[in-house]
């Protein structure tokens, strides 16, 4: 999901401040902002016109973050 992914710049720039940024994100924070805001506005949408399909693919994602997450912890020292 494209909104994951740009979210992951806002918690990127939070808990990594001083890594090297190669490819700045114009606008930031507004663009970011504006693409999670419009994004979250079209799943309200989708969830109204499908929400069966819509549960399927946002448990789908859920499931795809619970997975990495436990990946993560396993990692860790």
């Amino acid at each position: 999901m494209a909104l994951l992914t740009v979210a992951g710049v806002f918690v990127l720039r939070y808990t990594a401040p001083d890594l090297p940024r190669p490819y700045r994100v114009w606008g930031y924070p507004f663009t970011p902002a504006v693409f999670i805001l419009l994004n979250v506005v079209i799943l309200v949408f989708v969830l109204q016109a499908r929400p069966v399909a819509a549960c399927a693919s946002l448990l789908t994602v859920l499931a795809g973050v619970l997975l990495a997450l436990l990946h993560k912890r396993r990692e860790a020292p």
